[in-house]
């Protein structure tokens, strides 16, 4: 796979690409053995696509790392149901973590599970600078992360060392997109041998961080921290080309066309949000000789 083609869909070419290099790598004898075992070693269609999509992260200077959407995961590829499965089995593994975001029905985001765990000590690190600017423990800041950050300091914890055991024992055993509030206070109780007066500081700290994002009273949701303006720009990139599309002529444009002028709204790159928008069935795209044009889906 060519790691620097940015075209928009690609899921026949990963099935051509993954076709052949099964059938060049299997020997024309009878070693089914061996070519299972080659077969195996190959990565999936929704591997290479998660791959594909980490690589060509655009290079912003905000959190978070790379983060991808199962709506372009589903652009990459031919077989959505395939790539559900695959997905569900990475998030079981603890090889990725997936998101609920908080826009649509159905909605995901994902994240490598390594690049989740450096989100996490970066936040820690953060954390540490809020600390470091409350000065001495008992004195307390009038801002709300101040406070939120004191209360850890008078417990005698270190902001950082809470979120290593988040990254290195919470996320290991739950590996599901949410968590009962219940089972957080137990495992946190546990870790404070019995603290309740930590452990209820230790669970404002985790949401203030960005953590978690309350579900219900009962649940969590697994949170992307420091996500916010990242998600402004997903939504405002998203609007911008759908208008762009709606005042074109026939409500198309070549996909060069499109890359040729920058969005006002995001940062995050026109071929990014084309490979949402073409998983979410918002668009369509059509090969043309001039390239791939893009055009607003039919209603259905």
């Amino acid at each position: 796979i060519n790691a620097e083609y940015r075209g928009p869909f690609m899921h026949s070419q990963f099935h051509m690409s993954f076709s052949r290099l099964k059938r060049r790598v299997t020997p024309t004898t009878d070693t089914s053995v061996v070519s299972d075992d080659v077969a195996d070693f190959l990565p999936s269609d929704t591997q290479a696509a998660l791959h594909l999509l980490r690589s060509q992260f655009p290079a912003i200077a905000i959190p978070p790392g790379p983060v991808f959407f199962k709506t372009q995961v589903y652009s990459l590829v031919s077989d959505r149901t395939a790539a559900d499965r695959e997905l569900d089995e990475l998030r079981r593994q603890n090889k990725i973590r997936c998101f609920k975001l908080q826009m649509r029905a159905n909605e995901y985001a994902y994240v490598d599970t390594r690049d989740y765990i450096l989100q996490l000590k970066a936040a820690g690190q953060d954390s540490l600078q809020k600390m470091e600017r409350t000065g001495k423990r008992a004195k307390l800041a009038a801002e709300r992360d101040s406070v939120i950050v004191a209360e850890a300091m008078q417990k005698d914890e270190n902001p950082s060392l809470l979120f290593e055991w988040v990254a290195s024992e919470l996320l290991s055993t739950h590996t599901e997109i949410s968590i009962p509030l219940a089972e957080l206070e137990r495992k946190l109780l546990e870790r404070r041998n019995g603290d309740v007066t930590g452990r209820d500081a230790d669970v404002r700290l985790l949401v203030h961080a960005g953590f978690f994002v309350a579900k219900d009273i009962h649940t969590f949701w697994f949170a992307i921290p420091r996500s916010g303006v990242f998600l402004q720009w997903l939504i405002k990139g998203r609007e911008e080309i759908l208008k762009r599309l709606k005042r074109s002529k026939f409500q198309e444009a070549l996909q060069s066309h499109l890359e040729d002028k920058p969005l006002r709204n995001s940062k995050l790159g026109v071929t990014f949000h084309i490979r949402d928008l073409l998983g979410t069935r918002d668009i369509d795209v059509v090969q043309t000789t001039s390239g791939p044009l893009i055009r607003l889906a039919s209603k259905r």
